[in-house]
């Protein structure tokens, strides 16, 4: 293979490989510019073994080549529960919960507590009771993925989804079409998400009936 050839074919991985540490890469863009990637990868490898060259060069080539096919797919997908991001302790609870549904014109708040949930006489958009185990268990179900595999069974219920903890922490997601940016305690999670299935489904049905009412 020409030195030439070669070095402009690395220039065109590099690039793809740049563009994934921007903030905003969307899990759909980034598995494409991935996939892009590994397969210039892979027309490399090819080349260097069509060319048949034996010598110590070509040979530490095709390593270069299989390790960086490696370190980009290992170093470029991120998957992570949100319990992982935001539950300090196992004993941290859910005290309240803000949403906004798709489509959805207010914000409503949620505080957990026992009993039914209920409407607040006092403030409006405001949910009382109702058990939040279900969306603490969903919160280590379901995984937060920055690529797409298959097709997109995330999110369709909510745009925005804020969660606090009885010790003081908060997940902030803030979505557009199912596709996340994520703030835990005030700081931003880089690049774009997805949940792997709806959290929503995990919100107790009447809370989430409100909301979209």
């Amino acid at each position: 293979m020409k030195t030439s050839r070669f070095v402009a074919m690395i220039a065109v991985v590099a690039v793809l490989l740049l563009r994934q540490l921007g903030a905003y890469v969307s899990p759909a863009a980034r598995t494409w510019q991935m996939a892009a990637a590994i397969l210039l990868w892979l027309i490399v490898g090819i080349l260097l073994l069509v060319k048949k060259e034996r010598r110590k060069p070509a040979a530490a080539a095709y390593i270069v080549v299989a390790c960086a096919i490696a370190a980009t797919a290992w170093g470029t997908f991120g998957q992570v529960t949100p319990a992982e991001l935001v539950l300090r302790d196992s004993q941290e609870t859910i005290t309240r919960v803000s949403l906004r549904v798709r489509d959805g014109q207010s914000s409503w708040e949620w505080v957990p507590s026992e009993g039914e949930p209920a409407l607040s006489g006092e403030e409006e958009h405001w949910i009382e009771g109702g058990s939040a185990s279900e969306l603490l268990r969903g919160l280590g179900e379901v995984s937060l993925r920055n690529y797409r595999l298959g097709p997109s069974r995330t999110e369709t219920e909510l745009d925005d989804l804020t969660i606090f903890t009885s010790a003081g922490n908060s997940i902030y997601l803030h979505g557009a079409d199912g596709v996340f940016t994520v703030r835990v305690n005030g700081d931003n999670l880089r690049g774009k998400w997805e949940f792997a299935a709806p959290i929503s489904d995990y919100l107790p049905r009447q809370v989430l009936e409100w909301a979209c009412s």
